[in-house]
């Protein structure tokens, strides 16, 4: 397993002049980021892109209801 810092980036409705971004700092330990999210969403389609700097990012949802996981290995 490996260990990652996590940033999950979750995206609410602009309300009462809050920040629309909700940010989360983590630290995990997983053998697969990708199904690391996959078991918190189960049913939903995932979208995964690797960053040039090493950075994997994975986002489900839609909309407003979109959340964004940042895995960057330690």
């Amino acid at each position: 397993m490996a260990s990652y810092e996590l940033i999950v980036e979750k995206q609410q409705p602009d309300c009462g002049g809050k920040d629309p971004r909700v940010l989360e700092f983590q630290s995990v330990e997983t053998a697969d980021p990708v199904e690391y999210v996959r078991g918190l969403h189960p049913n939903m389609e995932l979208d995964v892109e690797q960053k040039s700097n090493g950075e994997l990012v994975i986002a489900v949802g839609e909309g407003m209801k979109r959340i964004r996981y940042c895995f960057t290995e330690d």
